[in-house]
């Protein structure tokens, strides 16, 4: 059900913000992978390519209004209007140890969630649709976000 005064433009418009925090996520996560130091190497290059795909299939369910680019300050440009991501600053892209890797990664997932936990907020009870949508993209984000404290905590078995 989807109440007939919600304004489909803004939905779209928050769903459009979402999509980008995703595609940036995506971007960030295959750069560092490119850039990994050391026993970092061992460590994670497993990992950011699964965080990577992980931001791709969200970004891919969710509506888009326009094509993206593959620059993450050009998609931030792109949609200035909409809530736009913060875009990954140079620091976490040169990251050197597992941890500061870790650390900005949930960082930047918390932001997501927000985004999430944000969108839900304007359309609960008023477009089924989307909420349950975004309900299980959130589902997935928040299951991930419990794996890396985990792993920031040194919990065996985590990440």
């Amino acid at each position: 059900m989807a109440d007939p005064d919600l304004n489909i433009k803004d939905v779209i418009a928050a769903l459009d913000g979402v999509c980008c925090h995703n595609v940036v996520a995506g971007l960030w996560a295959d750069a560092v992978a490119n850039r990994l130091p050391g026993i970092a190497i061992y460590l994670m290059s497993d990992e950011l390519p699964e965080v990577a795909d992980h931001a791709r299939a969200a970004a891919r369910r969710l509506p888009i209004g326009s094509a993206t680019s593959a620059v993450p300050s050009q998609v931030i440009r792109d949609r200035s209007s909409t809530a736009p991501p913060v875009a990954p600053s140079s620091r976490s892209l040169t990251a050197r140890t597992p941890r500061a890797i870790i650390s900005y990664a949930l960082q930047r997932l918390n932001v997501i969630i927000a985004a999430y936990q944000d969108f839900l907020d304007q359309v609960r009870g008023r477009d089924d649709v989307s909420f349950a949508l975004v309900v299980g993209l959130l589902a997935a984000k928040a299951h991930r976000r419990a794996h890396i404290e985990a792993a920031l905590a040194g919990q065996p078995g985590a990440a």
